[in-house]
C-alpha cells in the first residue's frame, strides 16, 4: 500500500507565528522585569525616562533614585538585545546602551 504524500508530511512551521519564548525571544514579562531593573539602576534620570517609555502602560513603576552602574547596565542591555523581537524596541535599547 502506498501512502499519499500529504500523509507523510507535517504542516509548514512559520517561526514568525511562534510564541516568543519558543522562538528564542524574551517574553513580555521578562522584558518588563528587565526594564524595571534597568530603570532603577539607570545612571541618570534621562536614561531612566527613556527606559520607562518602553514599559507597557500597565506596568507599575516605583520611583527611585538613579543608580551608578553605567558599564554594567550597558553590558546587560547589549547582552539582552538578541532576545528582543520587536525591531523598534531593539533599536531604542541599542541607542540607550550606546548613550549610557
Amino acid at each position: 500500500m502506498t501512502r499519499k504524500p500529504e500523509e507523510n508530511t507535517s504542516p509548514v512551521c512559520w517561526l514568525d507565528d511562534a510564541n516568543d519564548l519558543y522562538a528564542g525571544f524574551a517574553t513580555a514579562a521578562e522584558i518588563e522585569a528587565r526594564l524595571l531593573d534597568w530603570i532603577h539602576r539607570a545612571p541618570s534620570p534621562e536614561i531612566a525616562a527613556r527606559l520607562a517609555a518602553l514599559l507597557p502602560q500597565s506596568a507599575s513603576l516605583q520611583p527611585s533614585k538613579p543608580g551608578t552602574g553605567a558599564d554594567d547596565l550597558r553590558a546587560e542591555i547589549t547582552t539582552f538585545l538578541p532576545k528582543i523581537r520587536d525591531d523598534a524596541m531593539h533599536a531604542t535599547l541599542q541607542a540607550i546602551a550606546q548613550a549610557v
